[in-house]
């Protein structure tokens, strides 16, 4: 919106349309992927219903969805229902306009009231039964008890993104921006004039006569048409916003831009990584402590080290493989490691021979783990 050439932000950012938004997007499906990507490390009973909280979604699209919506809404809601003996058995995700918070006392309770919009109606949890994950609580008045979203501090810049998108589209579709101009010297011209000029040159210079040299009569002028520098640049320069959005969020915006940090390793770039993605992990991993009274570890390698080369790296240098290191773990040790974590079939890890074993020149066993690697 615009008044009297003033830009006029508008006051929120729709979470339905802000996944519409390329970079939010990537942010969101980057963060939410690898955090569902996680093992999470729970006992049982517990472990069960967090590896399949129901049957009408997979694991991975479960707590890919509950992290999503943390993102986008800085809130999201999952409600727990139990057995008989209290045992979790089932986890189902509401929407946040599905929920309505109620403060009995802080003495008391807060009571979670779902809205299922089918045969249940409407009903109420107590906060034992829901779990509640805040992405960031400011500990304002009003929002003591519920986080707040990256996306209202974006309002200003996704504006300017939105414009500049609209602008650009609008000068595409409306093709304002010829490549050249005709000037004639004669004065004032009436449109039939104008009109037989333009259709001449046009005639003379495509078709068969494209690319070929361009006669001009004397006195009539041809000049590419140039459009306004800063507005060129307003439209075509979105690192101001993936910036902003990036920063939000809290993530480099290399992950937005395509241009990774030069002055830095894939294994920085990666740790720098693991570390933005903290926030989002503690919110889950300290919600379903509280609420299940154990303790849950959500293991980050597992999402962001695939083939097991930054683990197995690691390794060479505890044992003492590389030169210069320090040996901190055996081969038996690094053997074990290697096994719980599945890097190898079990079969090649339990050889006792082979690859795996090599008497050195003075008679000790040495375990080959940078061999196996």
């Amino acid at each position: 919106m615009s008044s009297d050439g003033k830009v006029i932000t508008a006051n929120v950012v729709n979470t339905d349309t802000a996944l519409r938004n390329s970079d939010i997007f990537t942010v969101i499906n980057r963060i939410s992927s690898d955090i569902a990507s996680c093992d999470i490390r729970i006992g049982e009973p517990f472990k069960t219903v967090v590896d399949q909280p129901n049957n009408l979604i997979s694991r991975y699209n479960f707590w890919q969805a509950v992290i999503s919506q943390m993102c986008l809404a800085g809130n999201a809601y999952v409600v727990i229902k139990r057995n008989s003996q209290g045992i979790p058995e089932r986890l189902e995700q509401v929407t946040n306009s599905q929920v309505t918070i109620t403060l009995e006392d802080y003495s008391k309770d807060i009571t979670y009231t779902v809205n299922w919009n089918d045969e249940r109606g409407q009903k109420d949890y107590k906060s034992q039964d829901m779990l509640h994950f805040r992405l960031f609580v400011s500990g304002q008045e009003t929002s003591k008890l519920v986080g707040l979203s990256p996306l209202d501090s974006l309002i200003p810049e996704l504006n300017i993104q939105d414009y500049s998108h609209k602008m650009s589209m609008a000068m595409l579709k409306s093709a304002i921006a010829p490549s050249y101009t005709l000037t004639i010297p004669q004065g004032i011209l009436d449109d039939e004039a104008k009109e037989n000029i333009r259709n001449s040159f046009e005639k003379a210079n495509t078709g068969e006569n494209a690319g070929k040299a361009i006669v001009l009569d004397q006195g009539l002028q041809l000049a590419p048409l140039q459009i306004n520098p800063d507005i060129a640049k307003l439209i075509s320069n979105t690192t101001f916003s993936q910036t902003q959005i990036a920063k939000a969020f809290g993530i480099s915006d290399s992950y937005l831009n395509g241009q990774g940090d030069q002055q830095s390793s894939v294994n920085m770039m990666r740790s720098l990584f693991i570390d933005s993605l903290n926030p989002y992990i503690k919110s889950v991993e300290s919600e379903m402590r509280m609420k299940f009274g154990v303790p849950v570890k959500l293991d980050i390698e597992s999402a962001v080290d695939i083939d097991n080369s930054g683990l197995i790296n690691r390794i060479v240098q505890l044992t003492g493989s590389v030169k210069g290191s320090t040996p901190v773990l055996s081969a038996e040790q690094a053997r074990e490691i290697l096994k719980d974590k599945q890097v190898f079939p079990d079969n090649i890890l339990d050889m006792k021979g082979g690859e795996t074993n090599d008497t050195s020149n003075d008679g000790s066993t040495s375990e080959q783990i940078t061999g196996t690697s």
